[in-house]
């Protein structure tokens, strides 16, 4: 694999519009006029047809404004498509799910969350992708709040899952228990946020959260609002990189590329100070 193969693999796009019913002309008056107007009234009469006469039934429309894709920062929303492209396959082809990649171009938070209100009439649930923190949780949080359908933020919801999934199955081989261990966590973004929380509300007791400034603890300087609500969660202040990785069982990487890439020595420490078959 590599830069070139990738680049073809991508050409045109990974994925197209299917058509589910149409055979033959045949079929052109019921698909669309005059055959169609019968649907139309149906829905009128009782708009929760469309979920069982259209595709917005099983529809997820993937948002992005492309201001946090991947761990490459602010490319913008044509950036983002591929990945978004991604996002659907994998809705697709494991769920089954008709998921749409949708690009907002502007990183107005106001703007970003009327777009999409305006929108959501044709979809069963919004996902929000690749859209950098603290926005993303002003954006998810004001959806939930005017929305009837479900509104998900995937570096945060859907990464606070995979990585409790990674380590409840972790902690059965090694034999411990959530509410026993002591957490070392890089990232205090989007993910790194949501993961606090959700690890927290799981039963973790001990956890030590790093941004690019040092620890997050109470009454730390330049935190914005949501790293002051899961500093709340933080009992822990270490005063070095060593104590905060003394006695640690876990430890996870939600920061931004390259944190500990090439720095072996700081690496080997580290496992140095963790407790018998760290994670």
């Amino acid at each position: 694999m590599n830069e070139k193969s990738i680049l073809e693999y991508h050409r045109k796009g990974k994925i197209e519009i299917a058509l589910k019913t149409a055979k033959d002309l045949s079929d052109l008056p019921i698909i669309y006029t005059p055959g169609v107007a019968e649907v139309s009234k149906a829905i009128f009469e009782n708009p929760e047809l469309a979920d069982s006469l259209t595709i917005r039934g099983n529809s997820v429309a993937v948002i992005s404004d492309g201001s946090a894709v991947l761990g490459l920062g602010s490319l913008g929303p044509l950036a983002a498509l591929p990945v978004l492209e991604g996002k659907c396959i994998l809705m697709k082809a494991l769920a089954g799910i008709d998921a749409y990649p949708i690009l907002i171009n502007t990183q107005d938070p106001k703007q970003i969350i009327e777009t999409i209100k305006n929108i959501s009439s044709g979809f069963r649930a919004i996902c929000l992708e690749d859209i950098s923190a603290p926005r993303c949780f002003e954006i998810e949080n004001a959806l939930r709040e005017i929305l009837p359908i479900p509104v998900i933020q995937d570096d945060q919801s859907v990464t606070a899952t995979v990585v409790y999934a990674a380590l409840k199955n972790a902690l059965k081989i090694v034999e411990k228990e959530i509410g026993e261990i002591k957490i070392v966590l890089f990232g205090a973004g989007a993910s790194g946020i949501a993961t606090t929380r959700f690890l927290s509300n799981l039963g973790v007791n001990e956890m030590v959260v790093f941004n690019s400034t040092g620890p997050i603890y109470p009454g730390r300087e330049r935190m914005n609002r949501f790293k002051e609500e899961i500093a709340k969660l933080i009992s822990a202040r270490p005063t070095s990189f060593e104590e905060a990785f003394e006695g640690c069982d876990v430890f996870i990487g939600l920061s931004t590329r390259n944190a500990l890439t090439n720095k072996k020595e700081e690496l080997l420490r580290i496992l140095e100070l963790m407790n018998e078959n760290p994670i």
